[in-house]
């Protein structure tokens, strides 16, 4: 499930609000309809209302549960899942979805309990590496209840309502002190934005002309290299299939010339490997070097999206990368490590993992070193984490300011968890 928010993510199809003056069998049939076509959200909500009215009919509940969690949605899933966290079937893994929903609303005490039900009730053949997988969320649970994770001097604030919208807003790439460009699913397609920034306020954001568009494609998770000269960026095609949002993304890169912007070029085969996505690309210049990481769920990996790097010479305007490496196992899990961001002013390489010890789903971590000799993983400690989704840490040049984007809480703000908003950090 977090799969979806790591890549483009956070691709929905944008439909009118459900109305509920209908019996159970209306209402679930419209929920049917509304799954098939990627409309999770709405799909939950007349499942939950045909559920109030059918009470006895647990199938709805669960139906229920699950979309809510596939669109975020942590408090009503928790809800919904509560009577049917100990079946077997159709999912021997209700009780952990149930257990998640309830760590990823920030309900840890309930959590930790559910999360222990399940691997004493849970008998598939999966059952030790689910049981290590389990220990690691009560793990989590407990470190946040004990304001655990490694300080750190950073501050962060929602960057306001004028620079986020309704819809999904994500992928910070800061430009200076006081422009950011990012990417929106406001449209309806996920484009890139720019907004300007004065006074630790933002403005709201215009499509810049210079970087690519596309009326048919999804533009995202675009980043300059740190001296400004080239903007990698991900192009993701988006397909319904089998009642499932499925997506695949490649990686572009243009370059800065004296007239403007080049145009868009695919990044080789090598680095698009055939059946499989790459995305977040950010780079950064290293003893002459230059290093693309990325996300991948390429072979060769330790499972999920995994990040990895190639490099290049800086000094060279070719698309000639050496193979790509993954950056190991002190950093990939079994689970998934996505928007990978290296600050040359800390040589310090900060991602997001659902895979370590964490106080939500995916969570910020970060050390220090090279792919030649990374240090020690340090989980930071809130505010950079939440019981959210904490993803695209981002800073500027000087390594005092940035962004993330999270669909955590923010009073006043953001009233559901649906949906991830740009943060600023000082």
């Amino acid at each position: 499930m977090n799969y979806r928010s790591g890549l483009i993510a956070f691709l929905t199809i944008l439909l009118a609000t459900p109305g509920f003056s209908q019996n159970w069998t209306n209402l679930k049939k419209k929920g049917d309809d509304n799954a098939k076509v990627g409309a999770y959200w709405e799909a939950a909500e007349y499942y939950y209302e045909a559920w109030k009215d059918k009470p006895n009919k647990l199938e709805l509940a669960y139906k229920a549960g699950t979309y809510y969690s596939l669109v975020k949605d942590y408090a009503h899933a928790a809800e919904c899942l509560a009577p049917v966290a100990d079946w077997n079937e159709p999912d021997k893994l209700c009780g952990l979805h149930y257990a998640r929903a309830l760590k990823q609303s920030g309900q840890y005490e309930q959590a930790i309990p559910a999360f222990e039900q399940f691997k004493t009730a849970y008998q598939g053949e999966d059952q030790a590496s689910l049981s290590v997988m389990v220990d690691r969320e009560i793990a989590g649970c407990r470190e946040a209840m004990n304001d655990g994770g490694t300080a750190t001097s950073f501050r962060v604030l929602h960057a306001g309502t004028a620079i986020n919208s309704k819809a999904p807003d994500f992928a910070p790439a800061p430009f200076g002190s006081d422009v950011v460009y990012f990417t929106s699913t406001r449209d309806g397609m996920a484009k890139l934005f720019r907004s300007l920034g004065s006074g630790g306020k933002w403005g709201k954001p215009d499509v810049p002309s210079s970087l690519p568009s596309s009326e048919t494609q999804h533009i995202a998770n675009g980043s300059f290299t740190p001296d400004g000269n080239r903007f990698y960026y991900t192009v993701c095609q988006q397909n319904t299939d089998e009642n499932k949002l499925t997506t695949r993304c490649e990686i572009y890169v243009m370059a800065k010339k004296s007239s403007g912007w080049s145009k868009g070029s695919r990044l080789p085969d090598y680095i698009n490997l055939q059946g499989v996505n790459q995305t977040h690309p950010t780079a950064v210049v290293l003893n002459g070097k230059e290093y693309l990481f990325f996300s991948s769920d390429r072979p060769g990996g330790e499972g999920g999206m995994d990040i990895w790097y190639a490099t290049r010479d800086a000094a060279s305007n070719d698309l000639d990368y050496t193979l790509p490496e993954s950056v190991g196992a002190t950093i990939n899990t079994q689970g998934d490590e996505l928007t990978p961001f290296y600050d040359l002013t800390r040589n310090t390489l900060f991602f997001s993992s659902n895979g370590h010890v964490s106080f939500g789903g995916q969570d910020i971590y970060m050390l220090s070193g090279t792919p030649d000799n990374w240090g020690t993983l340090s989980h930071p400690a809130a505010p950079l984490n939440s019981s959210a989704d904490d993803l695209y840490f981002r800073l500027n040049a000087e390594g005092n300011a940035g962004f993330l984007s999270s669909n955590r809480l923010a009073a006043g703000l953001k009233i559901n968890t649906r949906d991830e908003d740009l943060f600023a950090i000082s």
